[in-house]
C-alpha cells in the first residue's frame, strides 16, 4: 500500500495546486464537501475518475493533466493492460465488453488506481461510440438498463443517456415489464436536458403505459411529475393547491414544487404564503421534507426585501452540504435555485451563474439556459 500512497500524494499535491490556482479554500469548491476534499489533497483516500472530471470542471483544467498522477502503475494488472491495447486499436466495443466484466469482477478487489483507470477507458470508449456497436444482440433490457446506470454512473452526459434510452424505446417491445423504467429514465434525461416538451412528452407516455398495464400506484406520481415540469412556465390560474391529493412524499413534493413555480410565476406572495402552510399540513412522513421550502424563502426574501444573503446561504450550503444529504435531489435542486438566482441579476450571484452555465455545458444540460 506504500507504494501507492506516494502517487496518492502527489496527485492530491496536484489536485491542491489547481484549486489555490483558482483561488479557492477547500470549503469554497462547489458541490465537494471540505472534508472528502481535504482527503482527496492529503491521498488519504482515492477519487473516482467522474470526482477527478467535476474538478477539473470547477477549476476549469484538462482533467488528462492529472493522469499521470491518476493511474500509478495500473498496467501492472493484465486485463488493464488489454483494454488499454484495444483502446490505442480504437476497438471501443472489447473497451466496453471487458471493461464492464473487470469493474463487476474485481470491484474492492484491485487498487483503486487500477479500478478508475478501467472506469476512464469505459468513459472513453463510450464518448467514442455512445451506443452503436457497444451492446451485444443478446443483451435482454435488463442488462442495458444496468449498463445505463454503469453510464451514469461514470458521469456521461444527459444528452448522451437521453440518446441511449430512445434506442431502448425503439428497440424493445413495449410490454416488457421492464419498459416503463425506459418511458421514466427518458423523461428523466430529458427533463435534465433542459427540453421540457420532450420530458412531457415521455411522461405521457409512461402514464398511458402505467394505466394500460394496470401499475396504478404510478399514475399520481407520474402526472404530479407533469404538473411539476409544466409550471416552470406557467401561472397558478386554473389549479387548486387544497383539490390536489399528495398519495405520498413523491407526489407531495413533485406537487408542492409545481405550486411554487407557479406561485413565483405570477409573483403572487398571497398564495405562496398558503403553500406553506398546506405543505407542511399534508406532508406524511416523520423524516424532514426536502429543503425546497428554504430554498424558495430564500428567493423570496430577495424578491421582495431586496436581501440577497439569504440566497447566497442557501446555494452555498447546498454545494457544499447538499449533495451528501439530499443526493437524489441534489442536481434538481441546484438547478432551480440557479433559475431563482439567474432572475435576480445581482451582483453577488454572478460567480454561481458563471459557475452554473459550465455546469449545464459540461452534463450536456444546456437546455435549461433558456427555459425561463
Amino acid at each position: 500500500m506504500a507504494r501507492y500512497y506516494t502517487e496518492w500524494t502527489t496527485l492530491g499535491q496536484a489536485l491542491k495546486q489547481a484549486r489555490l490556482s483558482r483561488g479557492l479554500r477547500q470549503n469554497q469548491v462547489p458541490g465537494i464537501a471540505q472534508s472528502t476534499l481535504a482527503n482527496w489533497e492529503s491521498g488519504r483516500r482515492w477519487p473516482k475518475w467522474s470526482d477527478i472530471l467535476r474538478l477539473s470542471e470547477i477549476y476549469r483544467v484538462d482533467p488528462t493533466s492529472f493522469t499521470p498522477f491518476f493511474t500509478p502503475d495500473a498496467g501492472q494488472f493484465v486485463g488493464v493492460r488489454h483494454l488499454e491495447e484495444a483502446a490505442r486499436m480504437g476497438d471501443w466495443a472489447t473497451v466496453w465488453q471487458e471493461g464492464y466484466r473487470f469493474l463487476r469482477r474485481h470491484r474492492q478487489k484491485v487498487p483503486l488506481a487500477a479500478y478508475s483507470r478501467v472506469e476512464q477507458l469505459l468513459a472513453q470508449a463510450i464518448s467514442a461510440q455512445p451506443w452503436l456497436g457497444l451492446i451485444r444482440q443478446q443483451q435482454t433490457l435488463e442488462n442495458e438498463l444496468q449498463v445505463a446506470a454503469a453510464m451514469h454512473n461514470l458521469g456521461l452526459g444527459s444528452q448522451t443517456l437521453l440518446h441511449w434510452f430512445e434506442r431502448l424505446a425503439d428497440q424493445y417491445d413495449a410490454q416488457h415489464p421492464s419498459y416503463l423504467k425506459v418511458l421514466n429514465n427518458g423523461a428523466l434525461y430529458a427533463e435534465k436536458t433542459g427540453n421540457l416538451p420532450c420530458a412531457l412528452e415521455w411522461v405521457d407516455r409512461a402514464i398511458s403505459w402505467a394505466k394500460a398495464h394496470q401499475q396504478w400506484d404510478r399514475v399520481p406520481e407520474l402526472e404530479a411529475m407533469a404538473f411539476r415540469l409544466q409550471s416552470y412556465q406557467q401561472g397558478i390560474a386554473g389549479h387548486d393547491m387544497y383539490a390536489a391529493v399528495p398519495v405520498n412524499t413523491f407526489v407531495h413534493e413533485d406537487v408542492c414544487i409545481g405550486f411554487a413555480w407557479r406561485c413565483w410565476n405570477d409573483n403572487n406572495v398571497r398564495e405562496w404564503e398558503e403553500l406553506k402552510k398546506w405543505a407542511v399540513r399534508t406532508w406524511m412522513d416523520e423524516s424532514p421534507m426536502p429543503p425546497w421550502l428554504t430554498l424558495w424563502e430564500a428567493a423570496w426574501a430577495w424578491r421582495h426585501k431586496q436581501e440577497p444573503q439569504p440566497l447566497q446561504d442557501w446555494v452555498g450550503w447546498w454545494l457544499q452540504d447538499g449533495r451528501n444529504l439530499w443526493q437524489a435531489h441534489w442536481d434538481w435542486y441546484l438547478r432551480d435555485a440557479m433559475l431563482l438566482a439567474g432572475k435576480s441579476e445581482h451582483p453577488a450571484f454572478a460567480v454561481w451563474q458563471h459557475w452554473w452555465a459550465h455546469y449545464l455545458h459540461r452534463h450536456q444540460e444546456e437546455g435549461w439556459l433558456t427555459v425561463l
